[in-house]
Formats: C-alpha cells, structure tokens, sequence
C-alpha cells in the first residue's frame, strides 16, 4: 500500500499541511522540521504521488524529448528527476 502524506504527518506528529510544505521545500518551515520529516518520508518509503500533484495544479511536468539514442536518454531523465520533471522519449534509431 502507498505511503500517504497523512500517513507520514501521524508518524512525525505533525499536519498533512506541514509534510505538503516540506515535500515542496517552503521556507516557513524549520530545517529541523524539514529534516526530521524527510527522515520520516524516508524511512517509510513515501514518494510524491505525481498523479495526484498533477490533477489538483492541472499541471503535468511532462516534456517531450526526441533523441539519438538511448545513452542520452538516462542522463536527461536524471537531470530533469532532480527538478520533478517527467521525460518521455522517443528513440529515432539514428544513432
């Protein structure tokens, strides 16, 4: 079963509002706090539900990438995980 961010907000004894706005790195939160939580997200495997974020901000993220081949296609997609961009790629078999 997914970890939910009420889930994660009961263990930290915290609001789901609170581990939404460490999730989203808000400044109004303490490190302390944001340290602890994500300690928490950690050790209970919890990940970002994209889905989700996707259908409440009508946003998806998504980018479309057209490439050579497939060697360019992993370093891309580890660039844009770090930014909560979603890839989808097509390889031409050109290269």
């Amino acid at each position: 079963m997914m970890v939910t961010i009420k889930d994660v907000a009961k263990t930290a004894g915290v609001s789901p509002s609170t581990v939404s706005r460490v999730v989203k790195d808000h400044p109004g939160i303490s490190s302390d706090t944001k340290r602890k939580i994500r300690k928490i997200m950690q050790e209970m495997g919890y990940t970002p539900n994209v889905a989700a974020r996707n259908l409440v901000t009508n946003k998806s993220y998504t980018i479309g990438l057209i490439v050579k081949s497939a060697v360019q296609e992993a370093d891309s997609q580890d660039r844009c995980q770090t930014r909560i961009v979603h890839l989808l790629f097509q390889d031409t078999g050109c290269g």
